[in-house]
């Protein structure tokens, strides 16, 4: 695993009040996986689209889809297109239930496949939720790819940086739902599926609204900090940049870290119990089988810690455990919101 990835991996977030609610490699014939020459199942003619400064342009939908990372392979189940899936990578969790049985027949890796097994899947189109599998050590850059004739595309919130370097953030400035509604349209449109995508975002705002609507007039002054213990004793949180901070926003709270420029960062102990949060989100990851029981793990780091005692959080004990992919833009970002919602304010969902 490269160390961009460790470091997207190590991400946290997660864990309120005392509610923990539910949100490797495998090997799979890809021989029922849809022929490339098969015909497109949906528009007919050249489909463009304008992301992260790059124009794709495909004749016709891909038949053959790689998906890499939790929220991409959710997203082409999402938009109908399981049977056109030929292997994907890296899930962060378990898949939602409704997509378990179609992702049991798609060949899996946990980690990168090599670009010699990549090519070998004869892929038309690989679709990412993090611009780190499009490096040269990785599946290549997307213009590698495209001369080998596979189009690409990452999603927004992770659009590669102006200036690539250590510490430099890889997300937009700042993430939104809207960057999330973007992503959904522009590949239900690449894979020919528009109608489809206008559903789940419109199914999306419909939560959104309703959270929203159920919290408006709540105390939104309750302090979340999204945040992951760590071994060294620092605390990896999430700042004000990614799309985390808008989810807080539609749950009725303040986020503890919002004044952080970029989406994660390392604090020491001591700023952690100078913020002192009251609620702390956390979001165990990662692995296919990885759920939110396995967060019960990260609230027992917080209790058993002497330095965090006093942390209003840890003493009241209010933690919240959410999906990991939740926090990350994709098809699970309103039902995120509404979860912490719940635990932020449970007067408001009776």
């Amino acid at each position: 695993m490269t160390a961009s990835t460790r470091s997207r991996r190590a991400v946290t977030a997660a864990a309120l009040a005392g509610v923990i609610a539910v949100a490797g490699c495998t090997s799979t014939s890809d021989s029922n996986r849809t022929d490339p020459a098969a015909a497109p199942t949906a528009a007919t003619g050249p489909i463009t689209v304008e992301s992260c400064q790059r124009t794709i342009t495909l004749d016709t939908p891909p038949q053959r889809i790689f998906a890499v990372f939790h929220p991409a392979i959710e997203l082409v189940h999402a938009l109908g297109a399981s049977d056109r899936l030929i292997g994907s990578a890296f899930l962060d969790n378990e898949i939602l239930p409704e997509y378990a049985t179609a992702q049991a027949e798609v060949p899996y890796n946990d980690d990168y496949p090599s670009k010699e097994r990549l090519y070998s899947l004869s892929p038309d189109f690989v679709l990412s939720a993090f611009n780190d599998a499009f490096t040269p050590a990785v599946l290549g850059s997307q213009d590698d790819l495209a001369q080998q004739g596979i189009e690409s595309y990452v999603f927004g919130e992770w659009c590669p940086a102006g200036e690539p370097g250590e510490g430099n953030p890889l997300q937009l400035a700042q993430a939104t739902f809207e960057t999330t509604y973007a992503d959904i349209t522009q590949v239900g449109e690449l894979l020919g599926e528009a109608d489809l995508a206008a559903e789940i975002i419109a199914a999306m705002q419909a939560t959104v609204d309703d959270t929203r609507q159920r919290v408006s007039g709540a105390d939104t002054s309750v302090s979340v900090a999204v945040g992951t213990l760590r071994d060294d004793g620092t605390v990896s949180v999430q700042g004000g940049s990614g799309i985390t901070q808008e989810i807080i926003d539609i749950a009725g709270g303040t986020n503890a870290y919002a004044d952080v420029a970029t989406r994660q960062a390392s604090v020491s102990v001591e700023d952690f119990v100078r913020r002192d949060p009251d609620v702390i989100v956390l979001a165990p990851c990662c692995g296919a089988d990885m759920t939110v029981a396995d967060g019960q793990k990260e609230v027992d780091k917080y209790l058993a810690s002497p330095a965090l005692s006093d942390v209003t959080a840890v003493r009241d004990q209010r933690f919240v455990v959410v999906p990991f992919p939740g926090l990350f833009s994709g098809v699970r970002n309103a039902d995120t919101a509404a979860q912490i919602a719940r635990a932020l304010h449970p007067d408001r969902f009776q």
